[in-house]
């Protein structure tokens, strides 16, 4: 497949798969998942972050005889974040292009994935969707029958202050419309590694236009092994935790930090999508929403797990508000700069 071939292809959906020195019988096992796809109208860009040469000639045998792969390659490495942005912009370029789905390298799609995910926008306002999954090992052995029951995730909890906090979607399981990828680019530019995943993004930009759409059905399966970048995670209630804290000091640094990331973040969002409305404890004024607070509490109380970044967020606050009025606004605002410093480097790697 060339490149005018992406430019000139009538299929409505584009699929992002990035790489990076894929174990080759897991790679095979996802793309046939791909092809076996009840929707046929697709292509797929796969985005390789310069893996040796070895690798590359691996990839190109596994798609030399389907047109609809085409294979990018970085020259240097840039990491999963710009990896996808990269395919996702390449995507673009084809106007037929109308949803985007994105994909890891070693998970494997169930046959209707794309199917019910283009069902689910096409009847909604909504311009993401995702979806449930089932966790395997490397053997195709299953592991959890659901990844949002196995992390304790409540999907609901998608708005702009939640998704700052913890991220509820995963990016291997969302499909987005057009017009959402072309208002999260360009994706801010983040240190290496960085600080939140391109899915955390892409949520949070759409959180703040018209919300995101769960389906509570995997639509996939997603493997653990020993060289996955991210994984599901698995956490214990948020009192117990608490009960363990023997550094204060240390809890409360790690509190401020907490809140300060989800504050730049909500901060970054705002400026790219121009939507100015209250957040909150994430406000721009800086004080702590008289309702804000109960709501966090609340949502504590109730999902145990979640809990605990609604806590230290709302400890964050505190320590943040004191500072402003014990050591007044410039060490909050060197504080602020410091955190964006941190997070969004003026020296970064370029794509």
């Amino acid at each position: 497949m060339n490149r005018n071939y992406v430019g000139r292809s009538n299929a409505e959906i584009g699929i992002v798969l990035a790489t990076y020195r894929p174990r080759i019988d897991f790679l095979k096992q996802q793309l046939n998942s791909i092809r076996q796809q009840t929707i046929r109208n697709w292509f797929c860009v796969i985005t390789d972050d310069a893996s040796p040469r070895e690798f590359i000639e691996e990839i190109t045998n596994c798609i030399k005889d389907d047109e609809r792969f085409f294979l990018l390659t970085n020259e240097e490495q840039v990491g999963p974040y710009f990896n996808f942005e990269r395919g996702l912009r390449f995507l673009l370029e084809n106007q037929n292009v109308d949803l985007i789905a994105f994909s890891d390298q070693d998970d494997l799609w169930f046959e209707k994935k794309l199917e019910i995910q283009k069902k689910a926008l096409s009847k909604s306002k909504f311009s993401l969707v995702h979806s449930d999954l089932i966790i395997i090992d490397s053997n195709g052995d299953i592991l959890s029958e659901s990844c949002w029951k196995h992390e304790k995730r409540n999907v609901k909890l998608n708005r702009p202050e939640d998704l700052v906090l913890r991220n509820v979607v995963t990016g291997c399981s969302m499909m987005i419309k057009r017009q959402l990828a072309l208002k999260a680019l360009p994706f801010p530019k983040q240190r290496i590694p960085p600080v939140f995943h391109h899915d955390t993004w892409i949520a949070l930009v759409s959180s703040f236009e018209d919300g995101v759409r769960s389906i509570h059905n995997p639509l996939l399966a997603y493997r653990q092994h020993d060289h996955n970048v991210v994984g599901p995670a698995n956490y214990g209630p948020v009192t117990r935790s608490l009960l363990q804290i023997e550094d204060i000091k240390a809890f409360l640094r790690s509190c401020l930090h907490c809140y300060l990331t989800a504050f730049v973040l909500i901060s970054t969002a705002i400026e790219h999508t121009q939507n100015f409305r209250n957040f909150g404890i994430f406000s721009s004024n800086f004080i702590p929403s008289a309702v804000s607070f109960p709501r966090l509490l609340l949502y504590s109380a109730l999902n145990p797990v979640q809990g605990r970044y609604y806590v230290k967020a709302i400890i964050g606050c505190i320590c943040f508000f004191l500072i402003k009025n014990l050591l007044g606004k410039n060490e909050v605002e060197k504080r602020i700069a410091f955190t964006k410093e941190v997070i969004f480097p003026q020296i970064h790697r370029s794509q």
